[in-house]
């Protein structure tokens, strides 16, 4: 009976420690990204619907291209390295070819995943603030 009790236990425990990493996970990513073989950077979500490009950056300015079919409404949030969001921004796009600045003002120096959503699909990028 004990044993029992003991399997009981850790079985919960167990649980409740991968439904509570997998619930604070999700705010981090989202579940339509899928990955590209090319390059861990290279995530997308329909390439013919919308398309984000490599980041490309010029000492502190940086900025992400992006391709869409129909206007849309692209979210990006920062987070830092432990998980935490530190900056959320929304953005209009039009159709067809957009610049999106990555914009790492009032970030304190470090390393940033920046996550890009949408409707359509999603992105995740890897940024260094100086």
């Amino acid at each position: 009976m004990k044993q029992f009790l003991l399997k009981s236990l850790l079985l919960c425990a167990v649980t409740v420690a991968y439904f509570g990493t997998a619930s604070a996970q999700s705010e981090l990513f989202a579940g339509n990204v899928q990955f590209s073989p090319s390059s861990i950077s290279s995530f997308a979500q329909s390439p013919d619907k919308i398309t984000f490009s490599e980041l490309i950056q010029d000492n502190d300015n940086m900025q992400v291209n992006v391709q869409t079919q129909s206007p849309t409404k692209v979210q990006v949030k920062y987070f830092n390295m432990t998980g935490n969001m530190a900056k959320q921004e929304t953005y209009d796009l039009v159709k067809g070819s957009n610049e999106l600045k990555v914009n790492t003002d009032n970030l304190d120096a470090g390393v940033y995943m920046v996550q890009f959503y949408s409707a359509n699909g999603s992105a995740l990028r890897r940024i260094v603030k100086n």
